[in-house]
This record gives C-alpha cells, structure tokens and sequence, in this order.
C-alpha cells in the first residue's frame, strides 16, 4: 500500500534522524517472550521511499537519533526487562500528560518516543530521557536512544532504534502508539505524535513544573505509576510525608498525603492513612524507610536535593528533646534511639559536636545540612520540648550551685552586724522582727567575686540571681528573706574504729 505523501511526510518530520544510513531488520518467531531478529546496516539515503516501505511492511527500518552535527529531533527509551506492569506507565503517559509517546515493540514491550521542533545537543537529550527512565522505575541498564552523547571521528553511524508503524495497515502488528484504551491507527496516532514536538525548553519546563519532580525516585516512581504493593503502602506513604516536608515545612501534611493515598490502586483505609501514617509525624521522625522500598535506585537517590544524602536531609531519626535548668542549662537529645548530650546552646546550634557525638555513639558521620534547615529541624525539636527544673541545691557541680553556695556562706559565716555602721563595714544584720536580712550590694560582691573569685557572673547576673532568692533594694540597703538562705548543716561523718588494722601476708 501506498502511503499519502503527507503521512509520509509527517512521519519523516517525526523521525528526523541520520539520513546517511539506516538499519533493517527482519523479525522472526518470538522466543521467550522476546521477538527474535537479524538486523543489517544499510548505507544509503533515508529517502521518502524508504520510508514508505517501512509503513507499508516491506522493509522494516531503524534510525539513529543524533545527526551528523550531533544534535536530534527524536529520542526513546527502549523499555525492554521491566518488572511492573507497562500498562501503568502507558497510563501515567495519558492521565499526567507527559510529552512523551509511547509505542509497542516488535517484542510488545514498550518505546517512549520524544520529539524536538528543533534540534538539541545529544547530551540534553539523553539527560531527558535518563529522568523519565528513573520516573518510570526502570531497569538501571535500559537502553536509551541517543546513546553517545557527541559524534566521533571514529564513527560513520550511531546507534539506531527500530522504528514504529512498520507494516501499520496489519491489525497483528502492534508496533503503534498505544493507549489505555488500545493501538491507534497511524492516521489517528501522526496527529498525537505531532502535538507532543514542543521545544527543549518546553520539555524542561514540563519536568521543572511537574510536583514531584525532585522526589526521590521510589517516590517519584510510585506518583506516576500509582501500584504500591500492600506490604509497602506505609513505608512509602511515610517517606512521602519526609519528602514533603524536607521541601515545605509548612505544608499540609493531611491533605498532600490523603491526595496521594487516593491516586493509588489499592489506597489504605483514610482511618490507617491519619493513625499510622500522619499520626506518624508527631514523632518528630523525618527518615525515609529506604530499606522496605523496592523501587530504590540509592545513586540517584542520593544526586537529587531532598535524596536520602541531601544537603535537606541528615538521614536521622529525630526524637525527643529535653533541657535540664540546671544552670548553665544542658540538653539530651534522642537521634537514632541514642541519646546524645549537649552541654551548651553553641554545641547544638554549631553541628560540629552533633556530628562528633552521631560518630562516637551512632558510629555515622552525617552530612552537615545548610543553616536553614538545621534550624527548622531544631525548631521542630523544640516546638514540643521537656523543660525538668532541677532543685538548686548547696554542693553541686554547677555553676548556679557554686553561687548559691557562695550566698549562703555570706550570710551563714560571717559575723552578723549590731548596728547600721557595722552593716556599711560590710557585716550582715538579720532583722529579726521582718525576718530579713540586711546587707549591701558591696560587700557581697567583694565576698563572692573578690575574695572567692567567683567571675562566672557579671553584675546585673548576680543582681538577677538574688532577685529570683526573693532580695529586694530598700534604701541603700539590700534585704533578702532568712528562709530562702538554708542553714549549713554538719556532714555526719561515720568512722569505723577498729581495735587494730587487719594482718595482711607480705609476699
């Protein structure tokens, strides 16, 4: 059959290739469930009678994409060993509108076809394809065409792929555009074909503004093709909330997830949805459940910006937060199920101890995150923070334990004043009647800072610390309550006397 030269036109425009040269080849009986064949390279021009052959079954024929300046029009996955089902990328094709065309194979399996209206370097054209490859969750060995990514003196012709619509009028041929609802004529399938030629620019814009275009690939891959297997619903679900708010804190969690729940083939029950999953959150663990992901592709995981390696993410369970008033305050923090121990506000806001103490005690060494997204991860870890106010006590290690003790000294040691003049001299006066005692500001700073060196402090410090005792200024005096300054009280001291010290043997 002859075809109109319009059709051949249009297909010749679709598959603008290598004109120097093309293959052949000569399809036989199907072996394990793969078409067997003899392909032959023929130099000549692609000429539009060439091309007419090809349609009208005489002459099965193949193009390399890249031209001879290195550049293409057309390019295709060649989606050959795949373990999901190709009826779900064929439907992810149609329902996201993806600019790309999808065609059976001689071997049933599937060509994803893209066409430039004008001609892109062969390398931007294989690193198109190569996302849509990681989106459909292919094979890492998938073949993709172009496949040199720059022409080479060594080179006479590049590598070629057979090419759709080969004997098209033949209804038991099912090398064509497929759909969800079947194979589409050529005259029906030239038209779709011909719409989806859009700039490279274009093609970008359409990966750039797609929603889950830099998610991990298990989950990207499990967007479009919507079959999640019942034993992995909720890992991925989960890792699809971590993705989610590594990109957007601020996002709403419930209606993202619900939203991505309902777009599955088998979704889990809205009940399990909010109860496992969302309530999941309340943990505070951001971490993707990698390793119950079958759709894990680690190398590009970790090359994309919210990947498992990412500068957004550290790859750890965050847990729970306690700070402990002592004075200074210290800080536990639950990472990894360990806790770690942070004796300022400048270790944890620095990540320098943070990775130290995740090497000591987790034995990794996480990548340090950028200043923003360290902060939004302790600023989640603080928005539901354990405050334990420990007793302030005489004897203790602590800075705020070693004031107190110097206070209570000053006023349990010294000699205790008889007048106003002795107060003055520096002497403390206990007011029996308003159970106060009576002293200056002076003579505490000189017993605390000049005779006990005591220099962790600075003045108003010291001014705020005796306020919080209950002190108060009356005139040029200061006046403080009795029973907030304990008394010291003896040690008891047990000594075991013994009539005499035990024989020990000499050797």
């Amino acid at each position: 059959m002859a075809y109109s030269n319009n059709d051949i036109l249009a297909f010749s425009e679709l598959f603008k290739g290598n004109t120097n040269a093309y293959g052949v080849t000569e399809v036989g009986e199907i072996v394990d469930g793969k078409a067997q064949s003899k392909s032959t390279l023929i130099y000549g021009e692609v000429t539009p009678a060439v091309i007419n052959r090809h349609l009208s079954g005489s002459l099965s024929i193949g193009l390399s994409p890249m031209q001879e300046d290195g550049t293409c029009f057309f390019g295709a996955i060649d989606i050959d060993d795949y373990k999901y089902d190709l009826n779900d990328v064929i439907a992810a094709i149609e329902d996201f509108n993806i600019p790309l065309c999808p065609c059976y194979s001689k071997s049933k399996k599937l060509h994803l076809y893209i066409f430039f209206e004008e001609p892109v370097a062969s390398e931007d054209v294989i690193n198109l394809l190569k996302w849509y490859a990681t989106a459909f969750a292919c094979n890492k060995k998938v073949e993709i065409f172009p496949k040199q990514k720059n022409v080479s003196d060594k080179n006479k012709f590049y590598s070629w792929i057979n090419l759709p619509y080969f004997d098209s009028n033949n209804e038991q041929n099912h090398r064509k555009y497929v759909t969800k609802e079947g194979l589409l004529p050529i005259e029906d399938a030239l038209p779709k074909m011909l719409s989806k030629k859009i700039s490279y620019k274009e093609h970008k814009a359409w990966i750039d503004e797609f929603k889950y275009h830099d998610a991990p690939p298990c989950i990207l891959s499990g967007v479009l093709l919507r079959d999640i297997g019942p034993g992995q619903r909720n890992n991925w679900l989960f890792s699809c909330g971590v993705y989610l708010r590594l990109k957007d804190e601020n996002c709403d969690l419930r209606e993202e997830l619900t939203e991505i729940n309902a777009s599955l083939k088998q979704p889990i029950s809205e009940n399990e949805l909010n109860n496992t999953i969302i309530k999941g959150f309340n943990r505070k663990s951001y971490f993707y459940m990698c390793a119950a992901m079958d759709r894990c592709n680690k190398i590009a995981c970790t090359q994309q910006e919210y990947g498992i390696e990412s500068k957004a993410s550290t790859g750890l369970d965050f847990g729970d937060m306690t700070q402990y008033m002592t004075d200074p305050p210290y800080y536990e923090w639950i990472v990894n199920g360990q806790k770690l121990t942070f004796w300022s506000e400048a270790e944890i806001l620095g990540q320098r101890k943070f990775r130290a103490l995740c090497m000591r005690q987790l034995h990794i060494v996480p990548r340090t995150v950028d200043d923003g997204r360290w902060s939004k991860i302790l600023t989640r870890a603080c928005e539901n923070i354990t405050v334990v106010h420990p007793t302030i006590d005489t004897g203790d290690f602590t800075t705020g334990s070693t004031f107190f003790d110097l206070t209570c000294a000053f006023f349990n040691t010294r000699r205790k004043a008889d007048n106003a003049t002795q107060i003055t001299m520096g002497r403390v006066f206990v007011d029996e009647k308003q159970r106060e005692y009576v002293f200056t500001a002076k003579a505490f700073v000189d017993f605390v800072v000049n005779k006990n060196d005591f220099k962790q402090y600075a003045p108003i410090e010291i001014r705020v610390r005796l306020q919080q005792l209950g002190a108060h200024k009356e005139g040029s005096y200061w006046r403080i309550p009795i029973d907030s300054i304990p008394k010291a009280e003896e040690p008891e001291i047990k000594i075991d006397f013994r009539d005499k010290e035990p024989e020990v043997e000499d050797f």
